[in-house]
């Protein structure tokens, strides 16, 4: 009994940095966030501190554009999600079944390069390849007779475009990662299945995807939580534009918060509601995929 209570005070000893670290980054932050959004604060005015209560939250109700921008956040998320998460299967099957040696290696080292590239540097490098005027792709399509095509500024366009340069920069670095896994899982089953004439897809679904199902549930947790966080690329792309069109939930707080409204109150509210959505939708995923 001594033994175990001498190990548990060890073990907390260890923890203890840690946790206070976790105190202070992440719990202070959303206990000061839920005090702010039950207030009116206004950076205009900051002396001013009435308590409120709910009525940023039952404001946002009625609010069409924050709306708005939970719908397209979510949108943009699931885009990402699905595509950069389809991609990267495909490109990790290819490259661990019909690459070898150098190659492959080489190949692995250039997947990772899109990832690296800081996201802000991202934003500004594609929209200066979308570019009507001097962008590398009008200048392709001006050769075969098409163009100029304006698109970051059609509605149409923005959202797709702005989409493909975050399934480009997350694509490759998900198949690294599935990659790795698939290096664990043993060729024994899998040439089995085929000698016994399974298609390749078949191997895929009942052989390959059972061994990859915990990596894939992280990768969709950690792609749908980081694609909602997507300001940097978005504000530096199109401002959210043409219109609404682009603006995601973390564009629309900095913007009532902090650029136009200073209400950094009702801009707390509107992250709480995210966190608490995101909980929910994680949570529903978490069951879907591990039942109890």
């Amino acid at each position: 009994m001594t033994a175990k209570k001498s190990e548990l005070k060890y073990t907390l000893f260890f923890l203890l940095p840690s946790i206070i670290i976790l105190l202070f980054l992440s719990v202070y932050p959303t206990l000061e966030a839920i005090d702010l959004s039950l207030h009116n604060r206004n950076l205009l005015f900051p002396w001013r501190n009435d308590f409120v209560g709910a009525d940023n939250f039952i404001r946002l109700l009625s609010d069409r554009r924050f709306l708005n921008s939970l719908k397209v956040s979510f949108t943009y998320s699931a885009a990402n999600v699905i595509l950069s998460i389809s991609i990267g299967v495909v490109l990790a099957l290819f490259t661990h079944e019909y690459l070898k040696g150098k190659l492959k290696s080489l190949l692995s080292f250039c997947y990772l390069l899109p990832f690296v590239i800081p996201r802000v540097s991202t934003g500004f490098m594609w929209r200066l390849m979308y570019n009507p005027l001097i962008g590398i792709y009008n200048y392709f399509l001006r050769l075969i007779g098409i163009g100029p095509i304006d698109f970051l500024g059609s509605p149409n366009l923005a959202f797709f475009s702005v989409v493909i340069v975050d399934v480009w920069q997350w694509c490759f670095f998900i198949a690294v990662l599935l990659m790795a896994s698939m290096e664990l899982i043993p060729r024994e089953p899998a040439e089995a299945a085929s000698l016994d004439g399974a298609s390749r897809l078949q191997v895929f679904r009942y052989i390959i995807f059972p061994f990859l199902k915990p990596s894939l549930v992280l990768i969709i947790y950690f792609r749908f939580i980081e694609s909602l966080r997507s300001f940097d690329i978005i504000y530096n792309m199109t401002r959210g534009g043409p219109g609404t069109t682009l603006e995601i939930l973390d564009l629309y707080a900095y913007t009532i918060g902090i650029s136009t409204g200073q209400e950094i109150s009702y801009a707390a509210s509107m992250s709480l509601i995210m966190l608490f959505i995101t909980i929910v939708v994680m949570s529903m995923v978490s069951k879907r995929w591990f039942p109890e």
